[in-house]
């Protein structure tokens, strides 16, 4: 009982920092930095979830990660959820073909989480809606690549002590050097 509160306070916990994070990508981000492409955290969060936490809870992730960032969006909240299922069982994909603990595996992970967001978001795009995306915009997702790098790391180590204040399993291995 004692875990399974844990966990319930783990997720509510992460889709704050969802809610926070998605602010700043939406609000703050433009009024300060905005000629630099800010990256979808949201997609960050999904590829930590991937990496280190059980799929359900991913899933129950990726459905409320999906409703916080459709209230900032005119994306559909089933395109949003579909990618970000997607970003998930990815992440954990390549968990299970290739794994090392640390921060370079997080890095790579974070990074390749931003580009197959875009990725999948095209592809459905195209399958999906009526008047898809019609222009792909490389340089701003390698700009978007390129900025995750900086905030990768940190935006897992808030999700580290999110799992240790809530009483989570802490991932093993996660952030090493």
């Amino acid at each position: 009982m004692v875990e399974r509160r844990n966990l319930l306070g783990n997720l509510l916990l992460t889709l704050l920092l969802g809610f926070a994070l998605t602010t700043i990508q939406t609000t703050v981000w433009p009024k300060f930095l905005g000629i630099i492409p800010a990256p979808p955290f949201a997609a960050m969060v999904v590829a930590y979830f991937g990496i280190y936490r059980s799929r359900g809870e991913g899933i129950i992730l990726c459905y409320g990660l999906a409703w916080i960032l459709g209230a900032y969006t005119a994306a559909h909240p089933m395109m949003l959820v579909s990618v970000f299922l997607a970003l998930l069982f990815s992440a954990r994909t390549v968990k299970s073909l290739v794994y090392w603990g640390g921060a370079s595996y997080e890095l790579m992970v974070a990074t390749g989480a931003i580009l197959l967001y875009h990725f999948f978001y095209l592809v459905l795009s195209w399958i999906v809606e009526s008047n898809p995306i019609s222009g792909i915009p490389i340089l701003r997702w390698i700009g978007e690549a390129i900025v995750t790098f900086a905030f990768a790391l940190l935006i897992f180590g808030v999700l580290r002590r999110l799992e240790k204040l809530s009483g989570a399993n802490a991932p093993a291995g996660a952030g090493e050097l």
